[in-house]
């Protein structure tokens, strides 16, 4: 099979399986160069991040939200950003019931292009009681349960579920990593023709993944 336009360009600078070069190339595609990021899971903010490329080596052009529930990792997510004014961290856990009411209050102003949820656990509840609707939303999958629709909040949720849960959300895979690329169907008419014949959905069902390789398990 043709490898995906967006996985052949995977790179790490800060990311963990080639997310920033996934990233850049996603965004290059659909003509977006600036706007607001937002990460769940940010760790100290560099480390395994899918942001920092964004805010970091572009600070006029992104601004960033990031949010870490951890107090082991407080201080280096404030060491690492303080240089930054783009940039705003949040010391919180995310819920399916605080999600919208956190982003409302804290998301700095401008269009929001990129979410990448990665809590290790709830991921897909959280995505499905989200309210906005960001262009491109990354989100942490797991192959542990096999290819079925199966969701663990402690383990987290397979590829068929997050994809079954963005169809009914009104997004569409595009690439993978370990984290499901999804993005908006508004931007649907700028999806590479090779990856919307792939027969992703119907009725509904999940029934082919095979346009999303390199999926780590």
């Amino acid at each position: 099979m043709e490898e995906n336009i967006f996985i052949k360009n995977a790179k790490n600078v800060y990311s963990q399986n080639g997310d920033d070069g996934v990233i850049e190339s996603i965004l290059n595609h659909f003509k977006i160069d600036s706007g607001v990021c937002c990460e769940f899971g940010a760790s100290d903010g560099l480390g395994n991040a899918n942001t920092a490329l964004l805010w970091k080596h572009f600070p006029e052009k992104w601004k960033a939200l990031l949010i870490e529930p951890r107090s082991e990792v407080l201080n280096d997510l404030r060491e690492n950003t303080k240089n930054y004014a783009n940039v705003k961290t949040l010391f919180e856990k995310v819920t399916p019931e605080n999600i919208n009411d956190i982003l409302n209050m804290h998301l700095p102003p401008g269009d929001f292009h990129l979410l990448s949820i990665d809590i290790d656990g709830d991921d897909l509840k959280i995505f499905e009681a989200l309210t906005l609707t960001p262009s491109i939303i990354a989100i942490e999958a797991t192959h542990v349960f096999g290819d079925v629709d199966h969701y663990d909040p402690h383990r987290g949720s397979t590829p068929k579920a997050v994809v079954k849960l963005a169809s009914q959300k009104n997004y569409f895979p595009v690439a993978t990593t370990g984290n499901i690329y999804l993005i908006h169907n508004s931007l649907l008419e700028k999806v590479p023709t090779k990856i919307l014949t792939t027969a992703w959905i119907e009725n509904s069902e999940v029934v082919s993944l095979q346009n999303l390789p390199r999926m780590v398990l």
